[in-house]
């Protein structure tokens, strides 16, 4: 299985690779693809449905999607399958952190895992907790999310609570639920 998004090829992971030679999600080798590559022979999952497809990309980006596609760089995927990179809309975290207590590296080792298991995209969620952490939580998400690459993968920050009826908390800690006003 490889993995690329609709809009960018998905190989800007932290910390950079101490070698030349990155590795796409699932281990086909990916060097140099910010220039014009080619990845061909791929089943490539394009217009609802998998085809026999080369896709070009150019400093990162998508600039062709076709047969018999060449640049002088290829990547054989004969066997492989291009796809969409996938979108995690609720994850709390992985790896031992979590959203609401991670700091910057924490953070980063989350986002390089999803990378790696073809998860492009998050929406970093949160727990109901005390609004000074919330706040901590949130400003410490959005300093990652102003990172160029990162800014990419984070597409959003999923509050779960604080502002939930008692009735509908289900495990949320009811000392922090807040109700909803115009103040906060």
């Amino acid at each position: 299985l490889f993995i690329w998004t609709g809009h960018a090829i998905r190989t800007g992971i932290y910390p950079p690779a101490s070698s030349e030679t990155d590795r796409c999600c699932f281990g086909c080798n990916v060097t140099g693809v910010n220039n014009m590559t080619v990845f061909q022979h791929a089943d490539v999952f394009y217009q609802g449905r998998f085809q026999p497809l080369d896709v070009m990309i150019e400093n990162g980006q998508i600039v062709q999607i076709g047969k018999s596609l060449d640049s002088g760089k290829t990547i054989d995927c004969t066997g492989k399958k291009l796809l969409p990179g996938l979108v995690e809309l609720h994850s709390h975290g992985c790896m031992g952190y979590d959203f609401s207590t991670a700091g910057r590296d924490g953070i980063y080792t989350m986002l390089n895992y999803y990378a790696l298991h073809g998860i492009t995209s998050v929406c970093a969620t949160t727990m109901t907790m005390d609004l000074d952490e919330y706040e901590k939580a949130v400003r410490r998400i959005n300093d990652v999310m102003q990172e160029a690459e990162s800014a990419k993968q984070i597409v959003g920050i999923n509050m779960e609570g604080p502002f939930l009826a008692p009735a509908k908390k289900g495990a949320h800690d009811e000392s922090f639920l807040i109700p909803l006003s115009e103040e906060i």
